[in-house]
């Protein structure tokens, strides 16, 4: 959010460095960036509560066919875009054995969630706290014994 906020300071500027297209495609980044965390927890519960105890599966006619189609496609859609580029990465480096950690990924995405809602609650009551993470040097697989 940060982030996005500071390369947003002057959007005109932001246009002319980049272009409108890549401006455009940043700041379409910078969006799904902090709204999936926010919006995607509810969306998901709303979407299981709905699948098992509400009418999602059995739709009384086409309008809410129509809307159960949009949801189940959008939903099957975004796990794989999710799992797909991480599955087909984990091939590519050798580490197929590592798939089963993916089942964790619900997890990560409610601690994502929970972070996202932090630094927006956090935005709003201290605008000039900036949370930094702090990165090493990343490592390949092969030296990390993988």
């Amino acid at each position: 959010m940060q982030t996005a906020l500071a390369h947003c300071r002057d959007p005109r500027r932001l246009f002319e460095d980049l272009g409108p297209i890549r401006a455009l495609a940043a700041l379409g980044m910078f969006a799904g960036g902090f709204a999936a965390p926010l919006v995607g927890p509810p969306l998901t519960a709303a979407f299981l509560w709905r699948a098992l105890f509400g009418d999602l599966l059995h739709p009384r006619d086409g309008f809410e066919l129509a809307l159960t189609t949009i949801w189940c496609s959008l939903a099957l859609g975004g796990l794989l875009a999710s799992f797909c580029p991480i599955l087909l990465g984990m091939r590519r480096a050798g580490l197929q054995k590592l798939a089963p950690a993916l089942l964790a990924a619900p997890a990560w995405q409610a601690m994502q969630s929970a972070a996202a809602w932090r630094a927006l609650c956090e935005l709003r009551s201290q605008p000039y706290l900036w949370r930094k993470t702090e990165h090493g040097l990343a490592r390949r697989a092969e030296e990390a014994g993988l």
